[in-house]
This record gives C-alpha cells, structure tokens and sequence, in this order.
C-alpha cells in the first residue's frame, strides 16, 4: 500500500503521475485499478477523485475518473490521504475501517459490508492505544526470477535424520535454509512413534512455528512457507532408533 498526498499548489511544467493501487478485503475478490494522470498542474482533494487543472487553482479543476482496469469484481476504489480523529470518542475498543467510497470511519461493532477493517484500538481518555494493523497485504515477488530459481523439493535439505533419545531434543545446529520461502516437511522411519515435530523459525519476517504429525513410515508436509528455520522440537516419544529428517516441500 502506498499513500501519495498530491500537492495543493502546482508550478507549470510538464506532470505525468502513474497510481497503483491494490485492495485486498478477505471476504470479497482482489480488485486492481491502475490510472494515469497527465497535466501542468495536480491539485489534491480531500475526498472524491483526484483532479488536474492548467494552473493549480481550484476554478479550472477537470476531475480524473477514467483510466484502465484489470477488475475480479464490480467493485473499483478511489483513495484520497485522510486524518482521522479518535480525540473525541468514548472510552471504548474501536474498529477502524475503509468504505467502499474511500471513507475512513469507526465502530464498536461490526464492520460494513464491503468495507475493510484499518485497525483495531481501545481509546482512553480521548488518546488511542494498543493499536493493532487489521490490514491484509499481498506480498510482491518477482515470479520470474523464483520459479526460475526454485529448488525441487528435497527431503532433507533442513537437516538430516535426528535419531530419538527419549527425550525432547531442541536441534539448532546443522540447520540448512534454502534460499527461498518454503514450506517445511518432515519424513519419518517405518517404527516412529506418533507425535508431532515442531518447526521454528521466521514467516514473512516475523517469528512463528508450525507442528507437524509423525507419520510412520511417510512424510508430512507443512503448511506455513519459513523464510528460515532457527530450531526443530524433536519429542520425547521418538526413541533410538526411531529418526526424522526435516526437509521443504513442492509446496509453494
């Protein structure tokens, strides 16, 4: 998500904007609007479209409402920057969100139909706190260059076969990452007793874990794409010589 305040006076030149801008709302389709704005002068709005006029001043204003779009739905969104004041709410837990206008309002209870949930806050005493980010991003790759560089799934490319001890063992060492996200896969020895190995590390950049169910005999793939494992939870039911071998998936 990018934010671009547009300038409320223009020098004359030569102006070409390019916006992009993407909506993801978890219940509805992804919906994509690109528009090019071309003049002398970009005057900001405060709600509605953006505009250009051939000198900067509000009077010879000609609203930008076209351009071209890959749409998934009817829904298509126009953005203007925004304050927001929460000084003047109760005391209460809030749910900042986006209508499907462009208007940033609040509730304590349940979001609009098409709508997307900003943040959540509790607000005491006129100031917001434990603000907490509702938004949805969609992470950017360049897909070329992956797949391109993408190795085939490897059983024990995290580490080789952990034999048991009967104890819960905290593996750290001998740890291989490969060089992209992937998801984590363990394999098992025929004898292995049920349990469930936990994998640690990092998911887009943020600390998580993931348990995966001993399958005797077999394998069993994860679901979360680690940008890298910092530890393997072996459990206390696998026994000498019971191993698993912690490998990354074809999963994607």
């Amino acid at each position: 998500m990018v934010r671009v305040k547009m300038p409320n006076s223009a020098i004359e030149g030569a102006v070409t904007f390019q916006i992009y801008v993407l909506n993801q709302e978890p219940s509805t389709p992804i919906a994509k609007w690109i528009t090019e704005l071309h003049g002398i002068g970009i005057v900001y709005r405060s709600s509605g479209a953006f505009a250009v006029s051939i000198n900067g001043v509000d009077a010879s204003k000609l609203d930008i409402e076209k351009g071209f779009a890959l749409i998934d739905s009817l829904e298509s969104y126009y953005g203007a920057a925004q304050q927001y004041d929460v000084s003047g709410l109760g005391d209460d837990t809030y749910k900042l969100y986006l209508t499907s206008v462009g208007v940033i309002s609040s509730t304590t209870g349940s979001i609009p139909s098409n709508s997307t949930e900003l943040n959540r806050f509790k607000v005491v005493s006129g100031e917001a706190t434990e603000v907490i980010d509702k938004r949805n991003f969609i992470m950017q790759r360049v897909c070329s260059q992956h797949f391109q560089d993408l190795l085939a799934a490897n059983a024990s490319g995290i580490h080789v076969a952990i034999t048991g001890t009967g104890s819960e063992q905290n593996i750290t060492t001998g740890i291989t990452n490969p060089d992209y996200a992937r998801n984590a896969s363990i394999t098992a020895s025929a004898s292995a007793a049920a349990g469930n190995v936990k994998i640690v590390g990092l998911v887009m950049s943020k600390n998580d874990e993931e348990d995966l169910a001993i399958n005797p005999g077999g394998i069993t793939k994860g679901n979360k794409a680690f940008d890298a494992v910092t530890k393997i939870v072996i459990p206390a039911s696998l026994i000498n010589p019971e191993t698993i071998t912690v490998g990354f998936s074809d999963k994607i």
